[in-house]
């Protein structure tokens, strides 16, 4: 049986599992309806669901440090794969130019991402926080759905 604490544990590898999808594959583009869009659009749904789970059972303090933790994992993505491009390959791995193609769009995109994701994020939990104390214990499709499109 899983106790609260690992529940808790579950819901922070999913969340940064999908933020490193987010921020790695996210580089392809498709079109979606007319538009283009990151594959990672797929993934950011969830994030804000994470975020509205642990907000709800584990409070305002335990998301904030969640989306901090979250924000510097996103640091250290970019931080290593910048470090991993500008390392020489070995003279016998012919992939380097895609490789640093790949990945340098990435970087980028992490980077915004990054800033998207702090905003985003910090206002989402803040919000979600706020409709908690208006609404009490009840109305959590409010909390979750007002906090998520804005």
């Amino acid at each position: 049986m899983l106790t609260k604490t690992s529940r808790r544990d579950i819901i922070y590898a999913l969340y940064i599992t999908f933020m490193v999808l987010v921020n790695t594959i996210g580089t392809k583009i498709i079109s979606l309806g007319g538009v283009r869009v990151s594959v990672g659009i797929f993934f950011m749904p969830v994030l804000f669901v994470a975020t509205d789970i642990v907000g709800e059972v584990y409070g305002e303090k335990e998301t904030r440090t969640f989306v901090h933790i979250s924000i510097a994992m996103l640091v250290i993505l970019v931080i290593m794969m910048n470090i991993c491009i500008a390392i020489p390959p070995n003279e016998n791995w012919p992939y380097q130019e895609q490789y640093r193609l790949i990945f340098s769009s990435s970087s980028r995109m992490t980077i915004a991402s990054l800033v998207s994701f702090a905003v985003s994020q910090s206002l989402d939990v803040r919000l979600f926080a706020l409709i908690k104390k208006i609404t009490g214990e009840g109305r959590l499709w409010i909390r979750n759905n007002v906090a998520t499109i804005v």
